[in-house]
């Protein structure tokens, strides 16, 4: 018997741990599906979707016990598109790339409307394969679908630094943030991709900062802002992009060392 495609409500406790899917908050989709498949351990597709989460999460056995039992010729199309998916991670884990992207394209062609599909296959036609024009249009395809949010905004502007269009990335966040109003990740996002689009990546500027912090008043203020923001950025972007983690603590490095050098030159942290 087979499971049609879920209306999910939102504010539902199935809409929150798809979110976290697509998020690629993987733990804490898992602890959420655990709940949902308890209460309802005949319904497919929070099994599917479940296993989505462990292969996302690299528990790979648990992802394949629960795949086991099914056959794809016996599944509906959203239960295809969530099989497949699993599938497709677990590949990716294992380094075959040819066989997750078929496996992507498959999920997406089986059922269009399953987000996390076309995002795993844009992320990964980006990253693992740098085919950045496709990975633009699945990205597209999803808003296409289920209209825009800040989930997707971040990804494109994952995808758009990846290729190094650092204006086109802070252009997007800019316009994201004005139609779905005050985000931390999307600030975020926007400060990390207007900053990249200056010259030299950023450097130019984050050299300023750094000689500003010889300034006694201005040094500690300098360099706790940007220890705060390289934490705020690991804490909230690393599992979106490297880059998101990457570009922020390069730029605290260097600050660091600036700051490293007006405590030699003043003999002192504080003025």
């Amino acid at each position: 018997m087979t499971t049609p495609e879920p209306r999910m409500l939102n504010g539902s406790p199935h809409s929150h741990a798809h979110r976290l899917l697509r998020e690629a908050k993987y733990r804490k989709a898992i602890d959420d599906y655990r709940k949902l498949v308890r209460a309802d351990p005949a319904n497919a597709i929070l099994g599917l979707e479940l296993a989505c989460a462990l292969a996302g999460a690299g528990e790979i056995e648990e992802a394949r016990s629960l795949l086991g039992p099914l056959g794809s010729d016996k599944l509906s199309r959203a239960e295809k598109s969530r099989y497949s998916t699993a599938r497709a991670w677990i590949a990716a884990r294992q380094g075959q790339q040819d066989e997750a992207r078929g496996l992507l394209e498959e999920a997406v062609s089986a059922a269009p409307e399953f987000t996390p599909a076309r995002v795993g296959l844009a992320r990964f036609l980006a990253f693992a394969q740098r085919d950045f024009d496709q990975a633009r249009i699945q990205l597209e395809a999803a808003a296409a679908v289920h209209g825009s949010d800040s989930v997707l905004a971040l990804h494109r502007v994952a995808v758009e630094l990846e290729a190094k269009d650092y204006k086109e990335a802070s252009r997007i966040a800019r316009d994201q943030m004005r139609d779905f109003g005050f985000s931390p990740r999307l600030w975020l996002a926007a400060l990390l991709s207007r900053l990249a689009a200056t010259p030299r990546q950023g450097f130019v500027a984050v050299i300023l900062l750094g000689l500003l912090a010889f300034i006694p008043i201005l040094g500690p203020s300098i360099y706790v802002c940007s220890t705060l923001l390289a934490v705020a950025y690991l804490v909230l972007l690393r599992r979106v992009s490297a880059r998101f983690l990457a570009y922020p603590l390069t730029y605290w490095l260097a600050i660091t060392g600036f700051y490293v050098g007006r405590v030699i030159f003043w003999g002192r942290a504080v003025p």
